[in-house]
Order: C-alpha cells, then sequence, then structure tokens
C-alpha cells in the first residue's frame, strides 16, 4: 500500500471469528488470536456482525495507515463473510461505495445466494448500517463546521455516496438543526445550491445550530 497507484482486496470468512468473539467463549481458542489483533475493539459483546466487520475496518486504516477501507458483507447461505477494499484515492472509495449500493439493498450486505437459507445470524443482527451516516454527520456537526467538499469526503469515507449525505443534511436542516452558508456568510436556503457533488464548484459552508436555541 506505500505505492502510490495500489488497491487490494481483502477476503475474511468473518463468520469464523464472529461467533468467537464474545467474551463467553472459551479465551484460549485460537480464533480468538484473530480477532484481539485485527479488531479495533477486540473480545466484546459486539451486538452484530457490521460492528464486528467495521472493527475489523478501523484496526485496518489505522494499522495500514488508510483513509479508505469499504468492507461488504458476503451472505451465502448458512456463512457470512466480508470483502475489504483497501485503497489510498477517494475515488476508488467512491466506485467502491457505488458498486455496493446497486448490488445490495442498503449498501452492506449482498446475498450471494437467492434461494431461502438459514442464516447464522439472526435479521435483526445483520444490519445497523442505514444510520451510521446520520449519527457520523451530527456527532462532527456538533463539534464543528463543515465544507460542503469536506462532506462529500466524509460521506465516501464513511462508505457513502454524496448523495446520501445530501439526504441527512436536508432532513437535519428541516429539524431546524443546522444552517447553510456561503464563503461570505449568507445564508443559502435554496437546497439546490448547496453543491453536495462529486466535483465541488463553489464552497458552502454547514453549521450546528441547533444546541444554540437551548
Amino acid at each position: 500500500m506505500a505505492l502510490p497507484l495500489s488497491e487490494v482486496l481483502l477476503f475474511i470468512p468473518i463468520f469464523h471469528s464472529y461467533r468467537f468473539a464474545k467474551k463467553e467463549y472459551d479465551k484460549n481458542h485460537k480464533t480468538r488470536i484473530f480477532i484481539e489483533e485485527f479488531t479495533s475493539e477486540g473480545i466484546t459483546d459486539y451486538g452484530n456482525v457490521t460492528n464486528f466487520v467495521f472493527s475489523v475496518r478501523e484496526k485496518l486504516m489505522k494499522d495500514v495507515s488508510l483513509e479508505y477501507v469499504r468492507p461488504v458483507l458476503l451472505k451465502d447461505g448458512a456463512k457470512q463473510n466480508a470483502l475489504f477494499l483497501l485503497t489510498n484515492h477517494q475515488k476508488g472509495m467512491l466506485l467502491m461505495n457505488q458498486i455496493a449500493f446497486k448490488i445490495t439493498s442498503d449498501g452492506n450486505l449482498l446475498n450471494v445466494k437467492n434461494q431461502d437459507q438459514d442464516s447464522l445470524f439472526k435479521i435483526e443482527e445483520v444490519s445497523n448500517f442505514a444510520n451510521k451516516l446520520s449519527n457520523s454527520l451530527v456527532r462532527t456537526l456538533r463539534k464543528r463546521d463543515l465544507t460542503n467538499k469536506e462532506i462529500v469526503r466524509f460521506a465516501i469515507q464513511d462508505c457513502f455516496l454524496p448523495k446520501h449525505a445530501k439526504q441527512e443534511l436536508k432532513k437535519l436542516y428541516e429539524l431546524q438543526k443546522i444552517k447553510v452558508f456561503d464563503i461570505n456568510n449568507t445564508e443559502i436556503i435554496d437546497t439546490r445550491k448547496w453543491n453536495i457533488a462529486e466535483d465541488i464548484k463553489k464552497m458552502v459552508i454547514f453549521k450546528w445550530i441547533s444546541d444554540e436555541k437551548k
């Protein structure tokens, strides 16, 4: 990954390790060595397989010094695996995000087989992925103002598309939690002028204002 144009696809049979991640399992099990070394959270109750996969993602980003790591869960009958794209490039990550949302219903889980089969994981455990961007945006906007360029980068890095960020921002705007300004500090009311897109033409600034009213 030190080479400027390198990208890696990493395949992990995630179901082999996820089922041994809970503290209740034998601490001497060999799979736990993988969990402790290849996740950011280590041995803990992850709640669902998506959280476990993103713990692997965070560990990869930190240890390989990458801004962009994109996982996709692969459901193959009773088995569940994960494919990770490792890249240094925003456009590479964006392309993987586009592919993921094209071939999955939620951008996260791909059913490799179309036939109905029992899964190792309960349906409600599979994905809390849809709320990830919304929660991340709110946490970050509460801390500091964000430009449209930063938000697009933020969304792509968070495994989403620019249009998803705009959808979440519109919700916050309608709830009067944010205001939007141009570089001259003039408020922008028309959402069509927010310029949340792959190619940024004009800078726009998003500010969290909900706490000011309390």
